[in-house]
């Protein structure tokens, strides 16, 4: 295991060959939403977060703040300016990895 994760993280990969993106349906964004009971307050993390389509619904449906982590540049940059033109770039973040509660953005104050 320990070998495979550099692998992983490597820019030179060709990810959409080894992990393809898979749009999820509005329908089930809005149903998974609903049902992790997203709150204004809360912060939301989407792990592999693809296009940001459940990032930018959290923030645009309930207010709350979200960050999506994916590791296909172009799906960040697609999903930066999805949040930009539905309004919400302000509540989100979308990043290729982690940041720690100090450095992010998005931290309360």
């Amino acid at each position: 295991m320990g070998l495979l994760a550099p692998t992983i993280f490597d820019s030179r990969a060709d990810f959409r060959e080894e992990i393809p993106f898979i749009p999820t349906p509005i329908g089930v964004v809005d149903q998974m939403l609903e049902l992790a009971e997203v709150k204004k307050a809360e912060v939301v993390y989407d792990l592999g977060s693809g296009d940001g389509s459940i990032v930018i619904r959290a923030a645009k449906k309930y207010g709350a703040r979200a960050v999506g982590i994916e590791i296909d540049r172009e799906l960040i940059a697609q999903s930066r300016k999805a949040a930009k033109t539905e309004g919400v770039s302000h509540l989100v973040e979308f990043a290729r990895k982690m940041r720690s509660k100090r450095t992010s953005r998005l931290r309360q104050s």
